[in-house]
């Protein structure tokens, strides 16, 4: 048993019990690396192998979706198994439930929409995981309204047939294993899949929406239709659907069952029959034929409009936590969905196209960006085309493309003659070309017409790229943080950062405040959005420069369970364990250039050329021969 103020393996300082349950006892803990506060959850059996633990966290580990928590590992202290995951800061679905809530049909069908997409989600893994124990208790809501399921996948009971069992939301199928093998019979156990956890979503809705535990043994529950509740006919069938005792009955996959949320106002009694009053009344009169259609059209109109506000939100939001792999993918189906095409106006469509445009500059993936900001301006109106023009000249520019960049320019000082735009594109062309001098006269002068908005934040963040190209790191933060000061986002933090750790390895008596400074802005980059590779790295590198070795190697063995194919990580990883003493660093140098020499071109282009020669270097220590 462990107590508050207990410290595991020299990296979690335990706070205090918060649960206990048919997975064992569960703490809450502060990470000391990483800052931040962590579930552990001892797992009650000792007699599971561990290496098939660990297969099983390694699969958990893969997992990122914004409605699951983080899986970090499992530990062993003192004879016991803990895995290590995410602490999420919110209340579960049954507290509400206890406290008497009501509620709204808009809510429960936001929270369902979003359980549907991770159960999807996970479901859709090879081999699939299925969560077995979806319950209220285990559905958190985030202060942003948004849910979070816990537990999903963790099977580390004693016996993984009746992994994660709750019998009041269990499937028959579940229950039936549960029991058979009770009674000493698992040879009759029927397979579980995605339709098992379909039926214990519509139970905990059950609970929900009735305010009555849906006990599986109780054969007088009533269905949910006997009940007079304040929801609609179709939302009702759909949970009563996913509630169906015969497996083959439920929906077949939770995206058909997503599927039939988005399209709930079509399966609507009142809307059907209105439907079919208008083709009735058509007989009577060609106008009710044109009405009848209109009102088709437009219930069709609405129920697009609806399923693409909940699509782009999702969008915007995986785009401001710098989740540009998912950004991406949903910005592409939304622009290429045909469902959307009759109500997605050329302002939504220049917003996706520009924050697409974002994702892939970000990544450095010019080209792409120039198309996307290129469609985005052709489209913007007024108020946007300005910016949308300027960040398609600076991607030009960014891709070396001088030419193409400077008929952009041109065209921007015929639009808009008397805009700050004109000024800062000419210092980032200047920038392009090596011209660093002429370029922080051109950001001046921008600066001079315009000390706050898109483009004076622009400018900012070019006199900042321009002083640590410099080496003056000072001036560097000095213009990073007036950038900050307009727009506190992701591309800034990460300047930031790299700056305050340049200033921390001048040695010019600054060292010490640059180091906390850019631990501050890797921490807040963790915190609100997450830590690229790069980001930890340099994070790490700051707690090296620092003299806290302890602390770098920590955080590149949390960054190596998240980026396990990233070569930079491990060149750093062997780095700091050989400055250890640490026998690992032969290995993690072994590591390191395999996987080096299984990357792309473009990855290459991203390590650092001092990394790389350090590495090199500890390579042929190692190993006698050239990397």
């Amino acid at each position: 048993m462990l107590f508050g103020g207990d410290i595991v393996n020299d990296t979690y300082s335990i706070v205090e019990e918060i649960g206990s349950g048919g997975m064992g006892v569960v703490y809450l803990a502060y990470h000391l690396r990483l800052e931040k506060y962590v579930v552990m959850k001892k797992i009650k059996n000792r007699n599971l192998d561990s290496s098939f633990l660990r297969n099983e966290v390694d699969i958990l580990k893969k997992l990122h979706h914004p409605y699951l928590p983080q899986v970090y590992d499992i530990i062993e202290y003192e004879c016991d198994f803990y895995t290590v995951i995410d602490y999420i800061d919110g209340k579960d679905l049954e507290h509400f439930i206890n406290d008497g809530y009501v509620f709204t049909e808009s809510q429960l069908i936001k929270w369902l929409r979003q359980l549907c997409e991770v159960l999807d989600y996970l479901h859709c893994n090879n081999p699939p995981i299925i969560h077995t124990d979806i319950k209220p208790a285990n559905i958190i809501v985030r202060d942003n309204g948004d849910i979070c399921l816990i537990d999903f996948g963790i099977s580390l009971s004693a016996d993984d047939a009746v992994k994660g069992y709750s019998k009041n939301y269990s499937s028959p199928e579940q229950y039936m294993n549960v029991m058979n093998i009770l009674n000493g019979t698992p040879e009759f156990n029927a397979p579980l899949d995605g339709r098992t956890d379909i039926y214990s979503l519509g139970a905990a809705y059950y609970h929900l929406m009735t305010g009555c535990i849906p006990d599986i043994e109780d054969e007088t529950l009533p269905p949910l239709e006997e009940y007079e509740l304040p929801y609609s006919q179709p939302f009702v069938s759909i949970i009563s659907k996913a509630m169906e005792w015969d497996i083959k009955k439920r929906y077949k996959s939770a995206a058909k069952m997503l599927s039939a949320v988005d399209n709930i106002k079509k399966q609507d009694e009142r809307y059907k029959r209105y439907i079919l009053l208008q083709i009735l009344s058509s007989v009577v009169s060609g106008i009710m034929i044109v009405s009848g259609v209109l009102m088709f059209v437009f219930g069709n109109y609405e129920i697009a409009g609806t399923e693409l506000a909940g699509q782009y939100d999702l969008f915007v939001s995986y785009c401001d936590k710098g989740d540009t792999v998912n950004a991406e993918r949903l910005g592409t189906d939304l622009l290429n969905n045909s469902k959307y095409r009759s109500v997605m106006t050329d302002k939504t469509t220049a917003e996706i196209l520009r924050y697409m445009g974002d994702c892939y500059f970000d990544e450095g993936d010019f080209a792409n960006a120039v198309e996307n900001y290129k469609s985005a301006y052709e489209i913007a109106d007024d108020d946007n085309a300005e910016v949308c023009l300027r960040d398609y000249a600076i991607a030009l520019v960014k891709g070396k493309r001088f030419s193409e960049a400077q008929s952009v320019i041109s065209m921007a000082e015929e639009k808009f003659p008397n805009s700050s735009v004109n000024k800062l594109l000419q210092a980032e062309i200047e920038y392009g070309n090596g011209n660093l001098e002429n370029s922080l006269n051109y950001a001046n002068e921008c600066l001079n017409t315009e000390s706050n908005g898109d483009n004076a934040f622009a400018a900012f963040l070019l006199k900042g790229d321009i002083y640590t190209d410099k080496n003056q790191y000072g001036d560097a933060v000095s213009s990073y943080e007036s950038a900050r000061s307009i727009d506190e986002n992701l591309s800034v933090l990460r300047k930031l950062g790299q700056a305050y750790l340049g200033m921390g390895s001048l040695g010019s008596g600054m060292e010490n405040s640059g180091l906390q400074k850019a631990k501050e802005c890797y921490s807040t980059i963790r915190d609100r959005y997450y830590l690229s590779a790069e980001d930890g790295i340099n994070y790490s590198q700051a707690y090296s420069l620092s003299g806290d070795l302890s602390g770098a190697r920590g955080l590149l063995d949390d960054l190596a369970i998240t980026y396990p194919d990233d070569c930079r990580v491990y060149m750093q990883l062997a780095i700091v364990s050989d400055k250890q003493n640490d026998t690992q660093s032969r290995v993690y140098c072994e590591k390191a250039r395999a996987l080096y020499k299984e990357s792309s071109d473009s990855v290459k282009q991203n390590v650092d050329g001092n990394r790389l020669n350090e590495i090199k270097n500890l390579y042929r220590r190692f190993f006698g021969s050239v990397w």
